[in-house]
């Protein structure tokens, strides 16, 4: 909420700071971190910290576990100084660790000279709260410590493991136990900071819709199926129904685990294509390698040149046609795709369009579900 008279946003303290958050990675669109107002040593000192910090817990030493880290002390920092507190019976987890003497000192000195605050442990624990509070899970052993402390994670990462348990059922080939936990654990770490009934807080330059709707256009199917699953869970429970979180978990599911197209499209309904070339037997044989080895889904490809019957007499067995000529007399069932005898990068993306749009009406996934 945005107050007058004095100008100021009021709210919950965690979504007040995840708003600057927000505010400052849409303002300074870089990779280096950008803190108005801040001295090179003050930064300095905040990654110093933030590095020791990650080694200490045993986090992963990923560029933008840092990046999270530097803008919450700069913004915790201004907050605690200017009198705005984190609820104290909120920060209670016992796994995360202050990093070494020397490196704790280095930030005493900048936190007294540059905000005015002393050190001590309440302090350190308002510095790092998304740590304090679970509201950022960096690995395995802090997430097993949340599990055992934490009622409100305990039951979100029930909830997201059920999820991702029906996601896998949906795949050809499952994933492993490992990577469904990082799923769960990533689905967590997106929305855990938003109210459950609320909305989801976009960045503007980077929008996981577009994503999951450029996907939609080509693997309708397959994501009709996980916005449907995504729908279903977020009513069951009442947790996140916002339309925006399906599509931020819809988008941890498809980058997270970069093959799931293929492992959906494998699995839904079986469509039978032909290939017929007006040249030579040997080039449907090449269109017919091309595709089986450029397009994800549950399909057989044949050739004309390896059955007796003719193209007329046996269309109907087949649920797409593709020819680089045009063909007559076709069944009505049939749908039929022209082609130029050198498959560029459009021909196959129109392929599998239509392998997916064929699969989708075969399962009878109503169209609505893959806009919602």
């Amino acid at each position: 909420m945005l107050r007058h008279r004095p100008l100021r946003i009021i709210g919950p303290e965690g979504v007040v700071r995840q708003l600057y958050y927000r505010y400052f990675t849409e303002k300074f669109h870089e990779i280096e971190v950008t803190l108005p107002q801040s001295s090179s040593y003050q930064k300095q000192t905040f990654e110093r910290f933030a590095n020791s910090f990650i080694e200490t817990n045993g986090y992963q030493p990923a560029y933008i576990f840092k990046h999270r880290l530097v803008y919450n002390l700069y913004i915790s920092a201004w907050r605690i100084k200017n009198g705005h507190f984190f609820p104290e019976r909120q920060l209670n987890s016992a796994y995360p660790q202050a990093p070494e003497p020397a490196v704790c000192e280095e930030l005493q000195r900048v936190l007294k000279s540059d905000f005015g605050l002393v050190w001590q442990e309440t302090v350190f624990r308002e510095l790092m709260w998304l740590q304090f509070s679970d509201a950022l899970i960096f690995n395995d052993r802090h997430r097993e410590q949340a599990l055992k402390e934490n009622k409100r994670v305990r039951r979100q990462f029930e909830i997201h493991s059920e999820t991702v348990a029906q996601l896998n059922e949906l795949f050809s080939v499952p994933v492993s136990q490992q990577v469904q936990q990082e799923l769960v654990t990533t689905m967590m770490n997106s929305s855990f900071l938003h109210p459950e009934n609320g909305s989801y807080i976009q960045i503007l330059r980077r929008n996981e819709r577009d994503l999951v709707q450029a996907f939609t256009a080509v693997y309708g199917q397959s994501i009709a199926q996980i916005l449907d699953l995504l729908r279903r869970q977020a009513t069951r429970y009442e947790l996140y129904q916002e339309e925006g979180f399906r599509y931020i978990f819809a988008y941890w599911m498809l980058t997270l685990i970069p093959d799931s197209m293929e492992r959906l499209q494998k699995a839904g309904p079986a469509i039978r294509v032909l290939v017929v070339s007006s040249l030579t037997p040997t080039e449907e044989k090449f269109i017919a390698h091309l595709i089986t080895t450029g397009v994800c889904g549950n399909f057989t490809v044949d050739t004309i040149s390896a059955v007796a019957e003719s193209v007329y007499e046996i269309s109907s067995r087949y649920d797409l046609i593709i020819s680089t000529g045009q063909l007559r007399r076709l069944s009505r069932q049939v749908e039929f795709m022209a082609v130029d005898p050198v498959l560029d990068g459009q021909s196959m993306l129109r392929i599998q369009k239509k392998i997916s749009e064929l699969a989708l009406k075969k399962a009878a996934i109503p169209e609505l579900s893959i806009v919602q």
